[in-house]
């Protein structure tokens, strides 16, 4: 086992990866488990009061991990560990925030690749609450729409509509 194990930082996440990098990556993991190549972990989750910990993760390659983080009432800090599959050596810690709105942008970005027709022009998601930039934000990463309505939250009667032409927010 080897004890040189890197740590990256939120600026390096953001910095090594795009969102149109992350939907390529996750439909190469997605082809990869539909071949029997990668294996993904059941979600687990622990409450504690008003608090919880999450913990998912899978396995890719020669490396296996987990993403796991607390919400708590003060914040959150997800980490990523990664760990190498043969000898069990930690290989990277992952600063996991932004990877994460990557992945949940990202994920967002292959179901509209695989569902949506090529000529869409309008994108609507709802229900996305803290998480619609995220989602939202992949039809800029691929040129995929010319308007995006995103965000419906009843509960607040809040709704957020994205133009891709300008990148401009309009509430109602």
């Amino acid at each position: 086992m080897t004890t040189d194990a890197i740590w990256i930082t939120e600026a390096d996440v953001v910095g090594l990866m795009d969102l149109k990098e992350a939907i390529a990556a996750l439909e190469a993991a997605l082809r990869a488990e539909a071949r029997g190549e990668a294996q993904n972990m059941t979600k687990t989750l622990l409450q504690y009061g008003k608090n919880n910990l999450h913990a998912i993760g899978g396995k890719l390659d020669q490396l296996v991990g987990t993403k796991t983080w607390t919400h708590t009432q003060g914040g959150t800090c997800p980490l990523l560990l990664l760990w190498s599959a043969e000898d069990g050596s930690l290989v990277a810690v992952i600063e996991a925030f932004a990877l994460g709105n990557l992945r949940t942008g990202g994920i967002s970005g292959v179901a509209a690749d695989w569902m949506a027709r090529p000529d869409a022009g309008v994108m609507a998601i709802v229900g996305t609450g803290k998480q619609t930039g995220a989602r939202a934000g992949r039809h800029d990463a691929c040129g995929a729409a010319d308007r995006t309505a995103a965000g419906l939250q009843p509960a607040r009667r809040v709704a957020t509509v994205i133009c891709s032409e300008s990148g401009r927010r309009v509430w109602r």
